[in-house]
């Protein structure tokens, strides 16, 4: 299981552990990776980082993909609390892939 990704930045490669990404927005033809402290932006699309980051990580709207570590609460109006505080409402479309990551007791 990959451990971390590379971005190009500059000219330079910046890695970037996937445990220190808390969620991917889309932006147009970017996309941007949030860390705690830093956010990437990265010319890229959502259907490739998704593929790049694993199963780790969820996408829970067409410009959303989140990790599901940093999940904190989810909400019976389908939205989704991060432990950063950042709220993301969850697609009807992709309700039942992101239930079926969950582990539900």
């Amino acid at each position: 299981m990959k451990e971390y990704i590379f971005i190009k930045k500059d000219k330079s490669l910046i890695k970037i552990f996937l445990l220190d990404i808390l969620y991917v927005r889309s932006n147009g033809d970017y996309v941007i990776i949030h860390t705690s402290d830093i956010r990437y932006t990265v010319l890229n699309t959502m259907n490739n980082i998704e593929k790049l980051l694993g199963d780790r990580f969820c996408r829970i709207h067409n410009e959303t993909i989140i990790q599901l570590r940093e999940i904190v609460k989810i909400e019976e109006s389908d939205s989704v609390l991060l432990s950063n505080g950042a709220y993301f409402s969850i697609s009807r479309a992709r309700m039942k892939h992101f239930k079926d990551q969950l582990i539900i007791v």
